[in-house]
């Protein structure tokens, strides 16, 4: 999954990671699926080399049967935790295990970002996530402003949409709904 930050990836990245989970029969397995940002693969991977106890972690990753990795352009620059992360995918694919991976940028656009590692990631389907827009960043205010019990109706709601940046990611548009909230409780 490929977006700018707010786009939604983790939570889309999830959601697709629960799905195979149950379509693997694995449901209610708490640890059917694994997500950890890149970031944190890396400082797991060097504190494993510095206690030389690098299976656990490898076992880990290997057995997951669902496998989330986010933020995957933090990873840049760390050479051996990307040598290491590729074998970890390579073999993932070999077992058919599902991996879902989330970048701001494809890994072959990421500066930093080994070949080796960005072509085990452009092997499955990459999809490009963007920042709600027109009806869609519509239908987000009205369930935002319905799950906070605000009474907007399509022509209010089309009114702030009007009021707000084009470019914002749905936390943004939870952030005006709760300002407009306020200001009703406040204004009685």
């Amino acid at each position: 999954l490929i977006g700018p930050t707010g786009a939604g990836k983790t939570t889309l990245a999830l959601h697709l990671a629960a799905r195979s989970a149950a379509a693997l029969s694995l449901g209610g397995d708490v640890t059917a699926v694994k997500h950890f940002p890149a970031s944190d693969f890396a400082r797991q991977y060097a504190e494993a080399v510095a206690a030389d106890d690098l299976e656990p972690l490898r076992q880990s990753i290997d057995d997951t049967p669902v496998l989330v990795i986010d933020d995957l352009h933090e990873i840049a620059g760390k050479q051996a935790a990307q040598e290491e992360l590729s074998i970890r995918l390579e073999r993932r694919v070999a077992a058919a295990k599902p991996t879902i991976i989330a970048s701001k940028r494809l890994p072959s656009e990421t500066r930093g970002i080994r070949p080796q590692l960005a072509s085990r990631c452009v092997i499955g389907l990459t999809v490009p996530v963007e920042l709600p827009a027109g009806p869609t960043r519509k239908a987000l205010l009205h369930e935002i402003a319905a799950a906070r019990n605000v009474d907007l109706n399509d022509e209010l709601i089309g009114l702030l949409d009007a009021g707000l940046r084009t470019e914002l990611p749905a936390t943004a548009l939870d952030s005006a709904v709760k300002q407009v909230e306020l200001y009703c409780r406040m204004q009685d």
